[in-house]
């Protein structure tokens, strides 16, 4: 009787786990993986880039190659459990809460094509397990952000930067938002210092504030067209702090208001015009061409005027003359103090960081600076740049004389580093991520975030995890192979530190791959 060549369940199944490497984008080595629970299998997963990234067997260059990066490292880039990531939906959440839904969630992020905010979807929050090199950054503004060592953080250039490597006063990019102006909706806007060359000059820069549920839906559906303001753009639930995409819609003005007319509203808008009223007929006595004006055009309704050729050249002309008006503003001595007060902020917060690098702990006050300013001021750098440490006279100019004014500013500048610790003790640390933009907000709780970088799975164990249903993976087998692409021989199948994190946090069981010298290997998960 001839020998039953059939191969066994271990054999079979990373034969498949090496049919799958195939799909493998690496240059270098293919790896297959998948997760088997009862002899069925439960997930798949392959390396290469992460999702959204061009592929290094399209582009001919490895980046893990071209940035130099040491084999294992930069892989989970990781945060502690309390760290705020903001929602689109309005909501603040820690990853530690998001990690425990598992759940996708919308959230912004910058393109560090264009310097940008942007919406994205953030997937696969998880716990990765417990670090020892943490540190503590801290910024300006007196909060900070607890990560592993080698996390990184996006500059206000939108290159990335290590968190052990960070220097005293870089900027990180930040992201205000108020609720202050537009009845309540949410604005934000950044500020980004491009280096020469990562930006066309007609390229937009997003420094100006944006209301968030514009941003979201053109971003989605291109520019609205508004048709001269006869539809808008309408949060379903009624919410409008919850820009995500599929609560945002266009609609008529009419159908908006009769939407929104309720009883708690009619009120409001009773005492508003009744306080209108008031404030018509005074201005009807007390201006003759107001007066004029509201005769002629009183009979008409707001369709028949935006279908009037006047009524629009009225309004054009308004609006050129409020712009006239507004570059007046712009060039009048009032805005020369604010962009002037600006400068200083800065420089007093560039003192500030270079006491707290030297662990200067002298109060900064009006009789001190001038000590300190000649202390710690920039040697070599041209009067009047952004970089030099203001004099005491200069700052009691352009400030009227108040210096804790000018230095309640400089403590509150953006969201410059001013110390990075190196911490003792252990802790629980989780990832999160951002196909195709790699970064995602981390809250500051005063109106701000800053941008650091995603956690991407470019493994393929790493990738079949992320791919299953988390309760299927409990007590699971997983199956890895990798092929040397140069001679076609076996890699290790051997999993990293982090995909051993992410195995063992996934609660899977056992994990069998094939050896260089293509032996099968069966681990227990403890042993790994």
């Amino acid at each position: 009787m001839e020998k039953n060549n059939r191969p066994d369940w271990d054999e079979y199944f990373l034969n498949i786990a090496q049919e799958v490497g195939k799909r493998s984008t690496c240059m270098r080595r293919r790896y297959g993986a998948i997760i088997v629970k009862d002899k069925i299998i439960v997930s798949t997963g392959y390396n290469g880039s992460p999702r959204g990234d061009e592929n290094c067997i399209d582009t001919g260059i490895c980046e893990r190659e071209r940035l130099h990066i040491p084999k294992g490292e930069r892989y989970e880039l990781c945060v502690a459990g309390d760290s705020i990531i903001k929602l689109l939906d309005g909501n603040y959440r820690t990853i530690k809460e998001l990690a425990d839904t598992g759940e996708n969630f919308w959230t912004y992020a910058v393109d560090t094509k264009t310097g940008c905010i942007v919406p994205a979807q953030a997937e696969n929050p998880r716990k990765t397990g417990i670090r020892n090199d943490m540190v503590r950054v801290t910024f300006d503004n007196g909060k900070s952000v607890i990560c592993t060592s080698d996390h990184l953080f996006l500059l206000t250039d939108c290159t990335y930067k290590a968190a052990r490597d960070l220097n005293i006063q870089e900027s990180i990019m930040p992201m205000y938002y108020n609720f202050a102006i537009n009845k309540g909706y949410e604005s934000i806007c950044n500020t980004i210092s491009m280096r020469k060359g990562r930006l066309l000059a007609n390229e937009k820069r997003c420094t100006s504030q944006t209301t968030t549920h514009h941003l979201v839906y053109e971003f989605f559906k291109g520019k609205a067209d508004f048709e001269n303001g006869k539809v808008l753009i309408h949060h379903k639930d009624g919410n409008m702090l919850n820009n995500t995409p599929n609560n945002l819609e266009l609609i008529s003005r009419s159908e908006h208001s009769t939407i929104h007319i309720t009883p708690e509203r009619i009120d409001a808008l009773t005492r508003s015009a009744i306080k209108g009223v008031e404030t018509q007929r005074r201005m009807l006595i007390e201006n003759p061409q107001f007066a004029e004006f509201k005769r002629s055009i009183g009979s008409q309704n707001m369709s028949a005027n935006w279908n009037n050729p006047d009524y629009r050249k009225h309004v054009h002309e308004t609006q050129v003359e409020n712009g006239r008006r507004n570059v007046k503003i712009l060039n009048s001595p009032e805005m020369r103090y604010r962009q002037y007060q600006g400068k200083i902020a800065k420089g007093i917060a560039l003192l500030i960081g270079k006491m707290a690098a030297e662990n200067d702990t002298t109060a900064i006050n009006i009789e001190t600076y001038s000590e300190l300013q000649k202390k710690y001021r920039p040697t070599g750098g041209k009067r009047g740049t952004m970089e030099m440490i203001p004099l005491l006279k200069t700052i009691l100019k352009w400030y009227a004389g108040d210096f804790e004014k000018a230095l309640q500013a400089a403590k509150t500048f953006n969201h410059r580093v001013i110390k990075v610790e190196f911490l003792d003790t252990p802790m629980e640390v989780y990832d999160v991520t951002v196909p195709v933009y790699h970064n995602f907000p981390i809250d500051l709780g005063d109106n701000s975030c800053i941008f650091v970088h995603n956690c991407v799975a470019v493994h393929a164990e790493a990738n079949a995890i992320i791919n299953a249903d988390p309760l299927k993976m409990q007590g699971a087998t997983i199956y890895i192979v990798g092929i040397n692409v140069a001679d076609e021989t076996f890699a290790s199948g051997a999993p990293c530190l982090m995909c051993r994190r992410m195995i063992k946090n996934a609660q899977i069981a056992k994990v069998i791959y094939r050896e260089t010298n293509g032996e099968i290997v069966t681990r227990n998960v403890d042993e790994l």
